[in-house]
């Protein structure tokens, strides 16, 4: 075992915390390794004064420890997964601003043209800047070529 001698020595150390402050100096997945080997060792010290009766309290240690685990990586999953949404997001975002922009661009060129499609594009423009303005983000500087 890892942790067999620096456990047996914690376990009669005269400072009551001190097994719990050495426990909680470690990462979360090495605690639960350390809590798995104290359970192990409380069991076997027992078994060896002929004392069987306690296997169940050794048990839930040992079944706690590894719900602890289980929690911590659970945890961990759930942060990666938010940290890849994030990240997903934020493509999307920067995909569509520069669609957008693109979007933005050929209705430009299109008025600016006045060719075949220009009446469709300031129909489409001005339904944009319509939409802008209901939803508050109308900003005059971006639309200054247009004239509605």
């Amino acid at each position: 075992m890892k942790y067999e001698e620096k456990l047996l020595e914690l376990m009669f150390d005269t400072d009551s915390n001190a097994l719990l402050r050495w426990v909680k100096s470690h990462p979360k997945l090495e605690q639960v390794e350390i809590a798995k080997e104290y359970a192990a060792i409380i069991k076997k010290r027992l078994h060896a004064k002929g004392d069987y009766n306690n296997d169940h309290l050794c048990d839930q240690m040992i079944a706690k420890a590894e719900k602890m685990q289980e929690s911590y990586l659970d945890e961990q999953l759930a942060n990666l997964k938010y940290e890849l949404a994030m990240r997903e997001l934020e493509e999307a975002e920067a995909e569509f601003d520069e669609a957008y922009a693109a979007l933005i661009s050929n209705l430009r060129q299109c008025v600016e043209a006045n060719g075949p499609d220009a009446a469709a594009a300031r129909k489409v423009v001005a339904d944009i800047i319509a939409q802008q303005k209901k939803n508050g983000v109308y900003n005059p500087l971006e639309w200054d070529w247009f004239q509605e």
